[in-house]
């Protein structure tokens, strides 16, 4: 009885270890989803060089970055 609690404990551990890993595998694969629609996903040299310039927000077009700050996506939007 004792090996086969202990065979399921570390079989539980292993399965939980292997599906947290694809998750987090799944996650750097997947592409960032627009926030709206007719947004277009830019480069982060792109959005810096918008922000040096001061036009982050002008009457044409809007610059936005988006996402937790270890994984920062960075959007056109048109106005």
């Amino acid at each position: 009885m004792k090996g086969l609690m202990s065979f399921l404990q570390n079989s539980l551990l292993i399965a939980v270890a292997i599906t947290a890993s694809l998750l987090a595998c799944a996650q750097t694969i997947a592409k960032p989803l627009p926030p709206r629609e007719g947004y277009r996903p830019i480069s982060k040299i792109e959005y810096n060089a918008a922000k040096r310039e001061y036009l982050l927000k002008s009457r044409a077009r809007v610059y936005i970055r988006a996402g937790p700050f270890w994984r920062r996506h960075y959007w056109h939007c048109p106005v």
